[in-house]
This record gives C-alpha cells, sequence and structure tokens, in this order.
C-alpha cells in the first residue's frame, strides 16, 4: 500500500511540473486513488496539494492525510444518509436561513466599515471612564512596580537599594544605566499596571503569592542564582474600582462597539423608512 501511494505521489508530482498536463485541451486519462461506497477520489483532484518542491517524507504524509480526511468524510455523509429519518435530511430550508443570513451579515459589516469612525479622543475615553466606573471592578489585585533582578554576585546591591527608593530623575538615571549593565531583566515604567497572574509568571511567584503589596514598599527576594530588588509604586485591591490606564484601551473597544452597534440599528431604520416610503412592505393584521 506504501509503495502504491509514493507511486501516486510520483506521478502527481510528474503530474505537476509537466507542461503536457497543463494544457486544457489535452484530455488526461483519470486514476482513481480511494474509494468510499460508491465514491471514488481521483488523481487529478489532489494536483493543488502544494507538493512541489516537497520532500518525498512530506509529501506522503500530505497525501495520506487527504485521502484519510476524504475517506472519513464520506463514510460519515453516507452513513448520515442511511440512518437519519427523512425529515432530518432535508435542509434546504436551513441552508437558505444560513446563505440569507449570511448575506445580511455581510452588507451589515461592509456598511459598518464605510461609515465607522474609529477616532477616539482622550476626554470622550475619560467621560466613558467617570459614566460607568462601577462598572469596572477589578478580578484581581494590580500593582505598578519597579524591580531590577541581578544575578548573584552583582555589584553595589546597598546603591540599587538606594536608587530604588529614591523619587528622584537623578537617582532613575543611575538605576537604569545599572539596569542596562547588569540586571537579567528589569522594569522601570512605573505607569504600567500588573495583576498577580502576570507578575507570578513574568517576574516572580514569591512576589506575587508571598507578599501584601499593601504593605510592602522595598521587596527583597533572594534565589540561589539571582537576587530581585523591587519597590511597589502604587497597588489596587480585588473588587476595586479599576484606575483608568488599566481600562483604557477596554473602554476605547467599547466605545467603537457601541459605535458599530449604533450603525446596525441605523441601517434598520434607514431600510424599514425607505420601503415604507417607496411601499415596499406591508403587515397584514
Amino acid at each position: 500500500m506504501k509503495t502504491k501511494r509514493i507511486y501516486w505521489i510520483l506521478l502527481l508530482m510528474l503530474w505537476a511540473g509537466c507542461e503536457y498536463f497543463q494544457r486544457e485541451e489535452e484530455a488526461v486519462e483519470r486514476k482513481a486513488i480511494a474509494r468510499a461506497g460508491d465514491e471514488f477520489l481521483y488523481l487529478d483532484q489532489i494536483k493543488d496539494l502544494g507538493l512541489q518542491g516537497a520532500a518525498r517524507e512530506d509529501s506522503l504524509r500530505i497525501v495520506d492525510a487527504y485521502i484519510e480526511n476524504w475517506v472519513q468524510e464520506k463514510l460519515k455523509l453516507q452513513y448520515a444518509y442511511e440512518n437519519l429519518p427523512a425529515e432530518k435530511l432535508d435542509v434546504e430550508d436551513q441552508v437558505k436561513d444560513y446563505r440569507e443570513s449570511l448575506i445580511v451579515y455581510n452588507y451589515e459589516t461592509e456598511f459598518i466599515r464605510q461609515h465607522l469612525d474609529t477616532a477616539t479622543s482622550e476626554e470622550e475615553v475619560k467621560a466613558y471612564y467617570e459614566e460607568n466606573k462601577n462598572n469596572f471592578k477589578l478580578q484581581d489585585d494590580i500593582v505598578r512596580l519597579l524591580y531590577v533582578k541581578i544575578p548573584v554576585g552583582a555589584p553595589n546591591e546597598d546603591s540599587l537599594k538606594i536608587w530604588l527608593k529614591v523619587h528622584d530623575e537623578k537617582m532613575k538615571e543611575k538605576l537604569r544605566a545599572y539596569a542596562n549593565l547588569h540586571a537579567m531583566d528589569f522594569n522601570l515604567n512605573d505607569s504600567i499596571w500588573l495583576d498577580r497572574m502576570l507578575v507570578k509568571r513574568k517576574i516572580s511567584r514569591a512576589l506575587a503569592e508571598k507578599y501584601d503589596w499593601s504593605n510592602a514598599r522595598l521587596i527583597e527576594i533572594r534565589d540561589t542564582s539571582f537576587t530581585i530588588f523591587a519597590r511597589i509604586v502604587d497597588f489596587r485591591t480585588a473588587e476595586s474600582a479599576a484606575p483608568f490606564s488599566y481600562v483604557r484601551k477596554d473602554i476605547k473597544r467599547m466605545i467603537i462597539n457601541k459605535r458599530k452597534l449604533n450603525l446596525a440599528r441605523k441601517l434598520t431604520d434607514d431600510i424599514m423608512q425607505s420601503a415604507a416610503r417607496e411601499k415596499k412592505y406591508e403587515i397584514y393584521k
């Protein structure tokens, strides 16, 4: 069986590269390569599988998978015809409904694409946040922090701790220079909010699970190969209102989605009003 499949693959690859078989006026003898019930899969039906330039082993795997899938789908279809009650086989109405729904969806999508304004001002986003602040509840504790992860034996640990503690641009520059030179990993952007899961995955399990961020300010975590120094800048607890900067991108998406819904409603209203003026519909009571 494997030898026979290799034969078909070689023939298919030869066919793909042969100008003779590219000419539509030339008739090609069809060769069956699989059967499912009374249906056959022919060699010319799998000529577009992208086998040109593929290794023989890869070609064999691709063809085998295609043939097996073809047989499975044809057999399932045949068994469905044989075993489903007649009312389950009548899918014309379902196909018609799906086709019409898809056409309407495509029309609405294109209308929205042509008319949607995706620009959002900062004032608009902030106003939405203030009006809906109670809807933005945190699911987890979040934190803004600075941290530097250094290998064991890195110099000037005491200076590093001082630079982290001091809120001063000069100290930040020293901290940044030190981190670029010695750190294994660091974050010196204190405007980014992180939840505990992200801190656990990206920084340290101990920092996420062991420490109470509401009480900690400078945290020191030592391991056999590294030390992490972290300063908590700010934090929010779960169930409290999310900070604006934490949900800003989500709000922009909400505003855009609201505009999409409004455009969809406008399209429906415009169609109904136009149809009413032109007497294109009636509702009989």
